[in-house]
C-alpha cells in the first residue's frame, strides 16, 4: 500500500481557464491548518493507516464518499478541519494507493 499527495497545480495546467484561482501549495495549506492541529493531523493519518491495513476507518476519521465528487473521499481530523482523498491502483503491484488531495478547514471541500 502506498501514499501520496497531489502536488500543487501550476496555473495554466490541466485545462485551466485563465484567470482561475490556482491550487494552494503544500504550505499554504499547512498553515491553514494552524500548528494546534499538527499532533492530530498525526494522530489522524495513523488512524488512517491502520484503517488501510485492516478496515474499516476508525470512527472518529468519519470517512466517507464526498457527495458530488465521484471517486473522492473525506474524512476528519477533528470538527475544524479535515482531508479529501481518492484511491488509484498501482500498475505494478495492484496495490491501493491513497492519493491525499488536500487537508485544512471545511474550505478545503471547496476544490477537493
Amino acid at each position: 500500500m502506498k501514499f501520496q499527495a497531489v502536488p500543487p497545480r501550476r496555473h495554466g495546467e490541466h485545462g485551466e481557464r485563465a484567470g482561475t484561482q490556482r491550487r494552494e501549495g503544500a504550505k499554504a495549506q499547512r498553515r491553514a491548518t494552524g500548528k494546534g492541529a499538527n499532533a492530530e493531523t498525526r494522530e489522524a493519518l495513523q488512524l488512517f493507516r491502520q484503517g488501510t491495513d485492516s478496515p474499516p476507518f476508525h470512527p472518529s476519521l468519519r470517512v466517507r464518499n464526498m457527495e458530488g465528487h465521484a471517486g473522492v473521499w473525506e474524512g476528519h481530523v477533528t470538527r475544524q478541519y479535515v482531508f479529501t482523498f481518492h484511491m488509484e491502483t498501482d500498475a505494478d503491484t495492484g496495490e491501493p494507493v491513497y492519493v491525499f488531495r488536500s487537508i485544512g478547514t471545511h474550505e478545503a471541500y471547496r476544490r477537493p
